[in-house]
């Protein structure tokens, strides 16, 4: 979650997974502390069928449920959630692998993106989180609502207890700055630590590589700046000019113009008055 990594199985041929930070035989060139990982051994078992399945299976109202629960990568784990695979016959087996995918997905509270596949050496599926956002998936086989229906035994699982599979997910950030690298050298130096050093230098050509790129787009961004300032400030004279053309004026010819247009109005209203006011008799 966050910057931390996570390491997947890419599809259903491995079953368990172990991290050896601490008992490895390298354990002390370990690269745990750099992407996140605590130092201790991890040990993850994917949740596997225990028996492997022909190739024919039937799916209906007997067998055709899946009960678990959800724990995201903020320890909140989920109500029980029942997966509804559509009944029918199977002949495919990656055809029921994509059933059970697509109705686990569709009931998700945390929107995870499931892989369930088949291996066709072994008969076994996995049921896999292609995403980091889960830590811990829980089968209900035993304690689920539909234990009575669930397709335990048609894929193959053991339903006569559950089953939680924890993800092997990274519980730090990984710290990769720049910094922390030239610490490491300095550490790896002084231990005359020929691999950390070459680790370390293969992270600086990396890290040098991002930095040119950043300052080639810094560069390129600063260059589209310019040109669209200079576009603003020839917008802005423009502007300025067609607004003197249109407002600035002559104060003597502005204030004589005025008094003369002021004399035409008063004479137009005098003449106006002198015809109001006369009578009948005037014109008689």
């Amino acid at each position: 979650s966050g910057n931390g990594f996570t390491i997947k199985a890419p599809g259903a041929k491995l079953y368990r997974f172990d991290l050896l930070w601490t008992s490895g035989k390298d354990s002390a060139e370990s690269i745990a502390s750099t992407i996140g990982f605590t130092t201790g051994d991890i040990s993850t078992t994917l949740p596997t069928s225990d028996n492997s399945r022909g190739s024919y299976i039937t799916i209906d109202s007997s067998n055709s449920k899946i009960d678990f629960k959800e724990l995201n990568e903020l320890g909140k784990l989920s109500k029980e959630l029942t997966a509804t695979i559509n009944e029918g016959i199977y002949t495919d087996p990656d055809d029921l692998a994509s059933g059970i995918e697509e109705a686990m997905e569709k009931v998700s509270l945390n929107k995870i993106d499931y892989k369930v596949s088949y291996n066709r050496d072994t008969n076994r599926f996995t049921i896999e989180d292609n995403t980091t956002a889960l830590k811990e998936l829980h089968l209900l086989w035993k304690t689920g609502t539909n234990n009575s229906t669930n397709m335990a035994s048609i894929l193959g699982y053991d339903n006569t207890d559950d089953k939680e599979v924890t993800f092997p997910n990274s519980n730090e950030e990984a710290d990769w700055g720049l910094f922390r690298t030239l610490i490491n050298f300095r550490d790896y130096l002084e231990k005359n630590d020929v691999n950390g050093i070459n680790r370390t230098l293969t992270r600086l050509d990396t890290q040098y590589a991002h930095l040119i790129g950043s300052i080639s787009d810094i560069g390129q961004r600063e260059t589209r700046m310019d040109v669209k300032n200079k576009i603003i400030q020839d917008l802005n004279i423009s502007y300025t000019e067609r607004r003197s053309n249109v407002e600035d004026a002559n104060i003597v010819d502005a204030i004589a113009d005025f008094k003369t247009r002021e004399t035409a109005y008063q004479a137009a209203l005098a003449t106006s008055s002198k015809i109001v006011k006369m009578s009948l008799v005037d014109y008689l």
